[in-house]
């Protein structure tokens, strides 16, 4: 397949934005931690990159994104999987239908009034002990800037209640990505200073807006200058330790992690995975 302009690329997909890119590999990788085998729905899944981070022989993938041009895109790259077009809420599955559910920086995106509608609707699909792993921004540590496309950031207390009112037992509570600079989304000095930094690791000859038929962006061979393969390299690994200092230290992370059940269960604790796997 030929390299196809893509007009909305999400958060989630994009492999100019370094850190963005290594917070979404983080996110499968702790699912992978919970999530049970079987069915997994990916809910805004943009270009499906769930199939390369999720194993084939312990889960069936089916993602869903409300632009019908980015599941065309997805079902060319990822053939294995499933794909739909569906705006959410409602979920337009069957009760009972999966054994895991991801809700990835998703609910966020939505009207406050249409946040419980979606938790309502994910309990109903998934089995009896099914799994809900939703992620989303802490907005306690995030300063009061939001990134374009966000609704409402939630803070702990909020969305800890308004899973306990859906229904939903509450396993694991955690965290992902520290931030050392709180409106990293405001225009200023730093976001100026991080889009510098950010072209200089970036190859000239690939963009946010192109899909290449290659299975992992990450497996490209770019032809770019040594100096900006240092500057890429550098940023990855500086993400890939924000990722793990949030995982360690939850509380202060930016981002707040939920592993939900559909059952009747008291709050379980659960110990921390090997560290080594989600780096």
């Amino acid at each position: 397949m030929d390299a196809t302009p893509h007009k909305e690329i999400n958060e989630r997909t994009t492999d100019t934005s370094i850190f963005s890119f290594q917070r979404m590999k983080f996110r499968y990788h702790y699912a992978c931690k919970y999530l049970k085998p079987g069915l997994v729905l990916d809910i805004g899944c943009g270009l499906g990159f769930g199939c390369e981070y999720l194993p084939s022989s312990r889960y069936q993938y089916v993602g869903i994104d409300y632009s019908p041009e980015t599941v065309t895109l997805a079902r060319q790259r990822y053939p294995q999987a499933s794909f739909e077009s569906m705006s959410v809420p409602p979920l337009q599955f069957p009760d009972g239908s999966f054994q895991n559910i991801l809700c990835l920086e998703l609910i966020e995106h939505l009207p406050m009034e249409q946040a419980p509608i979606l938790l309502g609707e994910c309990r109903r699909i998934l089995k009896e002990g099914g799994i809900l792993f939703l992620t989303t921004p802490n907005s306690k540590n995030r300063g009061k800037s939001m990134p374009a496309g966000h609704v409402y950031e939630y803070n702990i207390p909020e969305i800890r209640n308004m899973f306990l009112q859906s229904g939903f037992s509450i396993l694991h509570q955690g965290g992902l990505f520290l931030s050392f600079y709180k409106n990293r989304y405001k225009e200023n000095w730093f976001s100026k200073w991080r889009s510098k930094l950010y072209k200089a690791g970036t190859p000239s000859h690939t963009s946010t807006t192109t899909i290449s038929s290659q299975p992992s962006i990450e497996k490209k061979r770019y032809n770019s200058s040594f100096y900006g393969r240092v500057i890429r390299l550098v940023l990855q690994k500086m993400a890939q330790c924000l990722n793990w200092l949030g995982y360690q230290f939850p509380s202060l992370a930016e981002y707040q992690v939920w592993v939900l059940a559909k059952e009747n269960t008291t709050m379980m604790t659960k110990g921390l995975p090997a560290l080594e796997t989600l780096v």
